[in-house]
């Protein structure tokens, strides 16, 4: 973790539980000893600040590329460490994704890969399952809770369920193994969710 990054997390902790009554709940699921992949639902920019906050931990979130316009908005993604996505070219960002997981250090990924408007869950994409399997890395499930969406003052809660190792969800005797391990996923996150959020 970078200065720059501890600097960052401090500003931004108490911004993020003052502006929005911030709870995290069975915190006790994040891994101590390990790196892993956080999967989590998003439906707003602050979803990679405030689960940042929440684990206080050190992540390489994906960020697309239409984030970086400015020089500011570039210095500021390059010094937390984020992997620029260009949804033409998946495989280069997958490919920087499994670079930084075969170095040990952790990501979060949207596995929906964009912002859910309505708050349901959207179609997932492969690419996490895919790099979780590959690189034997652990997925931990997260779910920002947020019934009336990221308003200033509104209770806003990150739950975290149980680790869920490679091997929970390489079902390498299906050929349809990637669409497997979504369904595990997307059941857990119901679960985690439950009647909390619209699914």
């Amino acid at each position: 973790m970078t200065k720059f990054y501890r600097f960052a997390m401090r500003t931004m902790r108490w911004i993020v539980y003052v502006l929005f009554w911030l709870k995290v709940e069975n915190r006790e699921f994040i891994p101590k000893d390990r790196n892993f992949i956080i999967l989590s639902n998003h439906i707003s920019a602050w979803d990679p600040i405030t689960i940042a906050v929440s684990g206080q931990f050190h992540f390489r979130p994906m960020a697309k590329k239409e984030l970086y316009k400015s020089k500011i908005i570039v210095f500021l993604l390059n010094k937390l460490g984020c992997i620029k996505v260009d949804r033409t070219d998946g495989a280069k960002a997958l490919a920087y994704a499994r670079k930084a997981l075969d170095a040990k250090e952790t990501m979060l990924i949207f596995p929906e890969g964009t912002r859910s408007r309505n708050k349901k869950l959207l179609e997932f994409k492969a690419g996490a399952f895919a790099l979780s399997i590959k690189t034997n890395t652990p997925i931990l499930p997260c779910q920002v809770i947020a019934p009336k969406g990221m308003r200033l003052f509104c209770r806003v809660k990150i739950r975290y369920g149980k680790v869920i190792e490679p091997s929970e969800i390489d079902f390498i005797d299906d050929n349809k193994h990637y669409e497997k391990a979504m369904e595990v996923i997307r059941n857990v996150f119901l679960e985690i969710r439950g009647n909390d959020m619209p699914n």
